[in-house]
C-alpha cells in the first residue's frame, strides 16, 4: 500500500469504526433518524476505507504474481521513449514487437513526477508480463530514485 492510499484508507476506516461505535453506544436512544444517519455514515466511511485497503492488497498480490511467474523482457534505453503527459508528470513508453503474433505492444509505466531520461541512459529495463497475456505487465523501475518531499 503506497503512502497516498494509507493517508486516505486508514482515516476513512477509523472514522467508520468511530461512527459505528458511537452508534452502538447510543442504541438505546429512541430517535430513529439519528440512528439511521449514524449507521449510514459509519457504513459509508467503513466501506470506502476497507475497499481502498482491499484494492491495494489485491494490486500488490497481482504484482508479485506477475514478477514471480511472468516472463521477462529486456529493453535497452534506445527503445524507450519518455513522454510528458501533464505538467511535471512523465511516462516511460516501450514499444515491443511480438515475434510470434507479429503484434505491436505498447508498455506504459506509472506516472513519474520527474523526467527519468538521465536515469535510463545505458540501462536495461525489465518488463514482466504474464505468459499468454501481455496486457498484464509491470515495468521494473526499482533503479529510479524515490522522490522525497520536504
Amino acid at each position: 500500500m503506497d503512502k497516498l492510499e494509507k493517508r486516505i484508507a486508514i482515516p476513512f476506516t477509523l472514522i467508520g469504526f468511530f461512527l459505528l461505535s458511537i452508534l452502538f453506544l447510543l442504541m438505546n436512544n429512541d430517535d430513529s433518524t439519528f440512528f439511521i444517519v449514524f449507521t449510514l455514515l459509519g457504513l459509508v466511511f467503513l466501506i470506502i476505507g476497507l475497499s481502498i485497503i482491499f484494492y491495494s492488497f489485491k494490486r500488490e498480490k497481482k504484482t508479485k504474481k506477475i514478477i514471480s511467474k511472468g516472463k521477462k523482457l529486456y529493453f535497452d534505453s534506445s527503445s524507450i521513449k519518455v513522454k510528458q503527459f501533464d505538467e511535471g508528470n512523465f511516462l516511460l513508453k516501450i514499444k515491443y514487437q511480438d515475434p510470434v503474433s507479429n503484434d505491436t505492444i505498447l508498455f506504459e509505466s506509472i506516472s513519474l513526477p520527474y523526467n527519468p531520461q538521465a536515469f535510463i541512459e545505458n540501462k536495461k529495463i525489465t518488463v514482466y508480463h504474464l505468459r499468454g497475456d501481455v496486457t498484464q505487465y509491470r515495468i521494473d523501475m526499482s533503479f529510479l530514485p524515490k522522490l522525497i518531499k520536504y
